[in-house]
């Protein structure tokens, strides 16, 4: 500060954070010193679906990301995972400034193995822990057997099976 002044101000400049930082900002003169602290507002995050999906072989769905605010600065980038390698999604997923949702698609690999299995998805922020949602990917199942009901031996017999 100029001699015989008692104030000064100064621009802080932020950059854009996925969840609310602190910092700490330091102002001395002669050998006194003041410290304030800076919160950085930032942007939270809900999943839809929000828990559980169950994606068919050879099908897909849409997982959308919901911002609590719309993005500022360079948007807001999310780290997207598998924990089963049947499940197929975009390693990550850029929501652009001025957007306040995004979405990505997830496919489920064709499966002859009868039963379900699962996978979980993770979806992350910057530094933030993940969010969670869990996929049930069924295999082929037997749905149903159908057939007419009597017969006469020696003749055909029309009937359907149906699969998951």
């Amino acid at each position: 500060m100029p001699g015989g002044t008692l104030g000064a101000s100064r621009t802080v400049s932020t950059t854009p954070v996925a969840t609310s930082v602190a910092a700490t900002i330091t102002a001395r003169s002669a050998g006194a010193q003041v410290r304030a602290t800076l919160v950085v507002q930032g942007v939270s995050y809900q999943l839809s679906p929000s828990s559980r999906l169950t994606v068919a072989p050879g099908e897909s769905q849409q997982v959308r990301v919901l911002l609590s605010r719309v993005a500022q600065g360079d948007g807001v980038s999310f780290t997207l995972a598998s924990d089963n390698p049947r499940l197929s999604l975009p390693a990550s997923l850029q929501i652009p400034a001025g957007q306040d949702r995004g979405s990505f698609t997830i496919t489920a690999a064709s499966r002859s193995a009868p039963g379900i299995d699962r996978a979980r998805v993770s979806v992350t922020a910057g530094a933030d822990l993940p969010q969670t949602i869990d996929v049930d990917l069924p295999g082929v199942d037997l749905r149903s057997v159908s057939a007419e009901p009597s017969v006469t031996a020696g003749n055909p017999i029309n009937g359907s099976v149906s699969l998951w």
